[in-house]
């Protein structure tokens, strides 16, 4: 894109640093990069569209605990679909900001990108150490979205284990309605696309970017009906 001149570039960051030689040689060429979904902010980038992936984070570990779902010696299952990957290590840094004070114990699980083997990995994990969980956090939608499926497969009734994570699949959105997941976020995935267009429309027309578009909306139960729409 750099190469052939691109009047902007809105891109994902895979990993914190990855991307960080790409963008300064952006920039040394006048060409606008804006960040969306997943953020590296180190990098300079212009501006951000997306949740804020450490504020979601830690918005889940509140919601377990100040609702009384989890309390200090307790041990949550935080499943991801790609271990270091920069959703997973942010939102585990935000998790860690309520939890480490508080005496929570959580353990980051590979659950694998694979749909078919996360839900076997899931389920065989659960299967051996079901009495050791407390809660569990869905770091990524895939692995939120196993949770009825898995569940169902171990035995475990909606509502008997605490569960928060992503909830931007029709999977999620019907298992809050359902009772499997407590709540989950929505990262309004439509504007996320979008509206790294505009600011770089915005950008390359002489109006000055720089700013971050927060898109994050957690939802529970009373909610469920709209996302369910929104994901057909």
């Amino acid at each position: 894109a750099i190469a052939a001149g691109a009047d902007g570039i809105a891109t994902s960051s895979p990993e914190q640093g990855v991307l960080t030689d790409e963008v300064n040689l952006a920039k040394s060429k006048g060409i606008p990069v804006v960040f969306f979904n997943t953020d590296d902010k180190a990098t300079g980038r212009s501006a951000y569209v997306g949740a804020d992936l450490y504020s979601v984070g830690y918005q889940w570990a509140s919601y377990l605990v100040d609702n009384g779902h989890v309390k200090k010696g307790d041990k949550v299952w935080m499943p991801v679909e790609v271990p270091g990957a920069s959703y997973g290590v942010l939102e585990t840094q935000g998790i860690a900001s309520v939890f480490d004070p508080l005496g929570i114990k959580y353990e980051v699980f590979d659950a694998q990108y694979d749909p078919v083997l996360s839900i076997s990995n899931m389920t065989d994990f659960l299967t051996a150490h079901r009495n050791d969980i407390d809660a569990m956090i869905g770091l990524g939608d895939m692995v939120t979205g196993n949770v009825k499926e898995v569940f169902d497969a171990v035995g475990i009734k909606p509502g008997e284990i605490p569960v928060v994570g992503w909830g931007n699949s029709p999977q999620t959105a019907n298992s809050v309605k359902e009772g499997y997941v407590y709540a989950a976020t929505w990262q309004y995935p439509m504007s996320q696309g979008y509206v790294p267009i505009i600011l770089l429309y915005m950008a390359n027309t002489g109006v000055p970017i720089g700013y971050d578009v927060p898109t994050m909306a957690l939802y529970t139960q009373e909610r469920a009906d709209l996302f369910i729409e929104l994901t057909k």
